[in-house]
C-alpha cells in the first residue's frame, strides 16, 4: 500500500509531502500518529488519482490543523492485487480501523451501509446547501437511507443511446434482456462496433435485474451470455493481432469500468447507426449530441429505461462511522463537493453532483459558439458542434435531473461475471458451464 503524508509546514507556509513504499514500520508509524494525534486524518482511494492529490493539498493549505495522510490500496509501485486491498481495508474497517475518509468506488458499498460501517453526511451537505451551493439531489441521495445520508457521488455519467431515427429501433433499447429473446441481427450489428462499452453497458444497467437482491435470474444470464457472444463474433476484433494481445477485449472492459465513454463521432462518421456509453462531460458529448439531433435524424435517451433511468456515480466520499476525527472528515467532504474544488480548471467539463458548479461552468451562448466540426467517412458532409443555447443547456439539466437509480457494481464482482463470459465467448467453454459459473461463484461471494 502507498501512503504520504501531506501537511502544512506553518512557519513557511508550504506543503511538503512525503512519499514512501508501505511496509510495517510505515503501517505502524501511521497508526500512532492517528491515535495520538487528535488532528490527523486519512483519506483512502483504491486507485491512484492526481486529482485527489491534488485537492487533498489544496484542502491542508486551507485548514493547516489538520495532519492529512493519503493511503492508496493499489498502485503501480507495489504488487497488491485489486482483489487484496479490499480485503485488507474490509478487515480494517470491520475492526473499527482504517480511514477516516474512503472513496467507495468499486467497495461494497450497501454492505457497509447495512453493517454500520459509515456516518451520516447530513452536516457536510447541509453545510453546502447554506453556502447557496445547489446539489442534483436525485444524485446526492443514492445512498440516503431512513433520512441518513451514507455515501455521496462526486462526479457521475448517465448511460446513454444515441442512434440515427429510422434506422435503430428505439424500444429495443428500453429493455435489452429478456428471458428467451436475443437482440435483433441488426442491434448485434450496430452494437459491435463499440463492443468495448456495449457489452459491459448492456450488463450492468441490467445488473438488477439480472442479479436481484444476491440471487441469479439464469435465464437472464444465458440471454446476456448469447448476446455478448453475437456482438463479439460481429466486432472486427482478431486476438491474434498484436494490437488485441495489447488490450484484449474483456480485461479493455474491466479496466474502463464505470468510463464508457460515448463517442456520437461515429455515428456523423457512418461506421454505425447506434453508439452506447456514458454520458460524462458536458462540454464536449452533451454539446456534440445536441448539435448533432439540430442537423441530423437521431434521438438519444437513457439505455435499458424500461429498468429506470440509471447513472454511474464516480468518486464515492464515505466516512467512517468510526472516525475519531469528526469533524475534519464532514470538513473534507464539504470541501470536496465545493464549487471551491470541482470548480476549478482539472474538473472542468465533468458532470458532478454540484449542480450551482455545473451550471456555472455550463457553456451556454445564444450566439452559438463554434467548437468544432466533425465529419462523415467520404468528408463530402461536415457538421458542425457549438456550445448549448439558453434553452438547450436547461433541457440538458432536466435530462440529468431524470437520472435516479445508481449503478455500483461491485469491481470483484464485475470481474468474476466479465471472465466467465470471455470463458464462453473465447474459450470454449458452453453456455450451460458458463451460467452454472456465474451463479456458483456468485452465491460464494455473497456468503462471504
Amino acid at each position: 500500500m502507498k501512503k504520504r503524508i501531506i501537511s502544512l509546514l506553518m512557519c513557511a507556509a508550504v506543503l511538503c509531502t512525503a512519499c514512501s513504499t508501505g511496509g510495517n514500520d510505515n503501517k505502524s508509524d501511521g497508526e500512532n500518529v492517528k491515535k495520538n494525534d487528535k488532528s490527523a486524518l486519512t483519506v483512502y482511494m483504491l486507485e491512484d488519482n492526481d486529482n485527489i492529490w491534488d485537492s487533498v493539498g489544496k484542502f491542508s493549505i486551507a485548514n493547516p490543523d489538520y495532519n492529512v495522510k493519503v493511503e492508496v490500496g493499489i498502485s503501480e509501485e507495489d504488487s497488491v492485487t485489486r482483489t487484496d486491498a479490499i480485503k485488507k481495508l474490509n478487515t480494517e474497517l470491520m475492526a473499527g480501523e482504517g480511514p477516516d475518509v474512503i472513496f467507495l468506488d468499486g467497495l461494497p458499498i450497501e454492505s457497509y451501509i447495512q453493517k454500520g460501517i459509515l456516518a451520516d453526511l447530513s452536516e457536510p451537505l447541509e453545510t453546502l446547501e447554506e453556502n447557496g451551493e445547489m446539489l442534483f439531489e436525485n444524485v446526492a441521495s443514492a445512498y440516503e437511507r431512513e433520512g441518513k445520508t451514507y455515501a455521496v457521488p462526486t462526479f457521475f455519467s448517465v448511460p446513454v443511446a444515441v442512434g440515427e431515427k429510422g434506422k435503430v429501433n428505439q424500444e429495443d433499447l428500453n429493455e435489452m434482456l429478456k428471458k428467451g429473446e436475443k437482440l435483433s441481427d441488426e442491434l448485434i450489428q450496430s452494437l459491435a462496433v463499440n463492443y468495448l462499452s456495449a457489452v459491459p453497458m448492456m450488463l450492468l444497467t441490467s445488473w438488477e435485474q439480472i442479479f436481484p437482491d444476491g440471487e441469479v435470474e439464469q435465464e437472464l444470464v444465458r440471454v446476456f451470455l448469447e448476446n455478448a457472444k453475437s456482438i463479439m463474433e460481429n466486432s472486427e476484433v482478431d486476438l491474434n493481432l498484436e494490437y488485441y494481445k495489447m488490450d484484449p477485449p474483456f480485461e479493455g472492459m474491466l479496466d474502463r469500468y464505470p468510463n464508457y465513454v460515448v463517442d456520437v463521432s461515429d455515428i456523423s462518421f457512418g461506421a454505425t447507426p447506434l453508439v452506447t456509453g456514458g454520458l460524462c462531460l458536458f462540454t464536449e458529448e452533451g454539446a456534440a449530441i445536441q448539435s448533432l439531433s439540430n442537423q441530423m435524424e437521431i434521438f438519444y435517451q437513457y439505455l435499458n429505461q424500461g429498468n429506470g433511468k440509471k447513472f454511474f456515480p464516480e468518486k464515492i466520499l464515505g466516512v467512517s462511522a468510526m472516525t475519531a476525527n469528526k469533524e475534519g472528515a464532514e470538513k473534507f467532504v464539504a470541501y470536496f463537493l465545493s464549487d471551491k474544488n470541482l470548480g476549478t480548471d482539472k474538473y472542468k467539463g465533468l458532470i458532478n453532483v454540484n449542480k450551482t458548479c455545473v451550471k456555472s461552468m455550463l457553456p451556454r451562448s445564444e450566439e452559438k459558439n463554434y467548437i468544432t466540426s466533425v465529419y462523415t467517412r467520404d468528408e463530402t458532409k461536415k457538421f458542425d458542434i457549438y456550445e448549448f443555447n439558453q434553452k438547450e443547456a436547461e433541457e440538458f439539466l432536466q435530462f440529468l435531473d431524470e437520472a435516479k437509480e445508481p449503478i455500483d457494481v461491485e469491481w470483484l464482482m464485475l470481474e468474476m461475471v466479465l471472465t466467465e463470459t470471455k470463458k464462453y465467448v473465447y474459450e470454449g467453454a458452453s453456455l450451460d458451464s458458463a451460467v452454472n459459473a456465474i451463479a456458483e461463484k456468485m452465491k460464494i461471494y455473497q456468503a462471504e
